[in-house]
C-alpha cells in the first residue's frame, strides 16, 4: 500500500489498541480483547510490510531529510509489532496463567497481582518474605512458557533479517545500548557510597531492617513512606495537579482534549495511567485516588505524559505523534513525577513544611530506581547476547539487580522482570534528559519554574513537536549539548 494509506492504517490501530486498553483498565469492559484486533491490522506488521517499509526507506530521496527519519520509524513499529504477533499465542498463555493463579495466604485466597498489593501493605518483614516466597513459586511454573516466547523472538528476528534481539533494536531505535551501559555503570560506581549510606540509614529508620537483611519484597513497603500520607490526602490529588499546571499557565479546566477519569469502578486499575486515544484530540488521564506520595507521584508522572500528548501538534504525522523515542515523554512524565521530591513545590504547592526527612527519602528512592533500572539494562545485554536461555542466567540476574540496589533478589525472576524492546534504557535515557531539562529550567526561570508563565510556554514548545525528535536532538537543541549523566548525579552531590 503507499505510504500515506500505511499512515492512516497505523493511526487506526493506534487508536483501536489506545481504547481497547482505555476500556479495559478503566474499568469499563471485563475482558481485555486484543488477538482480534491484531489479526485485523495483521497487514502493517507483516513480513511483507516490513520489506515494503525497507523499500520505501531505500527510495527515499536524500535531499529531505524528515522522510528517511519518519520512515525509521514506521520500521521500527512494524518490527516491533511483528514481533508481538510473533509471541501473540504464548504471552496470551501467560497472561491467562498469571491472571488465574492463587496463592493461599493467611486463610484466604489471594490473586497472583493481588499479593503484590499485600506486599507492599504488609509490616512484618517475615510475612513479607513467605509471601513473596509463594509469589516466586506461581513464576517459576510460568518460567518455561517465558524461555519459549523469547526464542520466539530470536526466531522472528532472524526471519526479519537480523542476526540478533539486541540488534533488532538497535538498527530500528538506532539507539548503542551497548554503548549506553558505559556511562550508566559509570554513575552506579559515583553514586555507590551515598546511596548505601543513606539506605542503610533508611532502612533501619523506616522499615526497622537492617542493609545486610534487605529483600526485593522489602521495596514496596519502604517505598509507600505511610508515615508522610497525612500531606497527601486523596482527597486532594486533583487539586494539587491543577494548582501544579496553573503556576504554568496550564488552564486544565479548558483542555477538552484531555480528559480526567476519576470515576470509582469495581475493576478499574487502581493505579493511574494516561491512554493517548487520538493524540492530541482525545487523552484519557485516569486515576483512582488513594492517597500517599506514591499515589501523588504516579499521577504527575502520567499527568507529564498527558500534557506532553496533549499539546502535540496534529499537523505532525502519526509517526512524529506518537512512534519516536519514548525517552522524551518519559522524560516529560519525571519533570512531573519528581515535583513530590523538589523542596520548593513542596513548600509552595503542596504546603509541606519540615520537609527535610522527606525530601532525602525522595532522593533515595530515585537514585534506587534508577539503579534498579541500570542493573536490568545490564542484565538485559548479557540474556540478549547469550545464544539460549539457560538457567546460569538467572544467579547472573539475582546478582546484577542485588550489587545495583543492594536489596537481595531471588533468581526465580529471571525472565519474569524483562521489559520488551529495551525500555530499560528508554528510562535511564529519560532520567538524564530530564535532569538537563530541569537544570535548564531552573536556571532560565528560577528554582521555582513550575510557577513561571514563560517556563509553561517554553514546555509548550517542546511538546509541540510530539515524538519528532529525539531526546539527543532535543538536548542540543535546547542548548544542552548530549545527553550527560553530570545534571543527573549533580542530584546526589554527597556521591561525588
Amino acid at each position: 500500500m503507499p505510504v500515506e494509506e500505511y499512515r492512516k492504517q497505523v493511526e487506526a490501530f493506534s487508536t483501536d489498541l489506545s481504547r481497547e486498553h482505555y476500556m479495559y483498565f478503566s474499568g469499563q469492559k471485563d475482558r481485555l480483547e486484543l488477538a482480534c484486533l491484531y489479526e485485523r491490522y495483521s497487514d502493517l506488521y507483516s513480513l511483507d510490510a516490513v520489506t515494503e517499509i525497507r523499500r520505501w526507506r531505500s527510495e527515499a530521496s536524500p535531499q529531505y531529510s524528515a522522510i528517511p527519519q519518519s520512515l525509521d520509524k514506521l520500521l521500527a513499529f512494524a518490527v516491533e509489532h511483528h514481533l508481538q504477533m510473533a509471541t501473540r499465542g504464548i504471552s496470551e498463555q501467560i497472561s491467562e496463567y498469571e491472571s488465574k493463579a492463587q496463592i493461599t495466604w493467611q486463610g484466604r485466597m489471594l490473586g497472583f497481582y493481588e499479593s503484590f498489593v499485600v506486599l507492599a501493605n504488609e509490616p512484618d518483614p517475615s510475612a513479607r518474605r513467605q509471601l513473596a516466597l509463594r509469589a516466586g513459586e506461581v513464576i517459576s511454573r510460568g518460567n518455561d512458557l517465558r524461555t519459549e516466547r523469547i526464542a520466539r523472538q530470536r526466531e522472528a528476528c532472524v526471519a526479519l533479517g537480523f542476526p540478533s534481539y539486541l540488534a533488532a533494536y538497535t538498527s530500528t531505535r538506532h539507539i548503542d545500548y551497548t554503548s549506553l551501559f558505559k556511562p550508566i555503570m559509570e554513575f552506579l560506581q559515583a553514586t555507590d557510597r551515598f546511596y548505601t549510606t543513606s539506605l542503610r540509614r533508611a532502612l533501619a529508620n523506616e522499615i526497622g531492617v537492617g542493609l545486610e537483611d534487605a529483600h526485593r519484597s522489602d521495596v514496596g513497603y519502604f517505598s509507600r513512606l505511610k508515615r508522610f500520607d497525612p500531606h497527601f490526602p486523596k482527597e486532594d490529588l486533583v487539586a494539587c495537579y491543577n494548582a501544579s499546571m496553573a503556576g504554568l499557565e496550564i488552564d486544565v479546566a479548558r483542555q477538552t482534549n484531555i480528559t480526567l477519569d476519576i470515576e470509582p469502578r469495581p475493576r478499574k486499575h487502581p493505579r493511574a495511567f494516561c491512554s493517548p486515544i487520538m493524540i492530541p484530540d482525545e487523552i484519557k488521564l485516569v486515576i483512582t485516588p488513594h492517597g500517599g506520595a506514591d499515589d501523588y507521584a504516579a499521577f504527575l508522572h502520567e499527568a507529564g505524559h498527558a500534557q506532553h500528548m496533549g499539546w502535540t501538534s496534529r499537523r505532525l504525522t502519526i509517526e512524529d505523534r506518537a512512534l519516536g523515542d519514548r525517552s522524551v515523554s518519559e522524560a516529560y512524565a519525571f519533570l512531573f513525577n519528581y515535583f513530590i521530591a523538589d523542596t520548593d513545590w513542596l513548600t509552595d504547592i503542596l504546603r509541606f513544611k519540615n520537609h527535610e526527612d522527606f525530601h532525602q527519602l525522595q532522593k533515595l528512592l530515585k537514585l534506587h530506581i534508577i539503579r534498579r533500572y541500570a542493573g536490568k539494562l545490564r542484565y538485559e545485554l548479557e540474556l540478549h547476547d547469550s545464544p539460549s536461555v539457560h538457567r546460569d542466567l538467572a544467579s547472573t540476574y539475582a546478582r546484577y539487580l542485588t550489587e545495583a540496589t543492594r536489596f537481595q533478589y531471588d533468581p526465580v525472576e529471571y525472565l519474569y522482570d524483562l521489559d520488551d524492546g529495551f525500555y530499560s534504557a528508554d528510562y535511564l535515557r529519560a532520567w538524564i534528559f530530564e535532569a538537563q531539562l530541569r537544570d535548564h529550567l531552573r536556571r532560565r526561570f528560577g528554582r521555582s519554574w513550575f510557577k513561571s508563565k514563560k517556563a509553561g510556554l517554553f514546555l509548550m514548545e517542546l511538546w509541540e513537536t510530539g515524538e519528532r525528535y529525539g531526546a539527543d536532538d532535543l538536548a542540543a537543541q535546547i542548548g544542552l549539548g548530549s545527553l550527560d549523566t553530570g545534571a543527573l548525579l549533580a542530584e546526589f552531590h554527597d556521591a561525588a
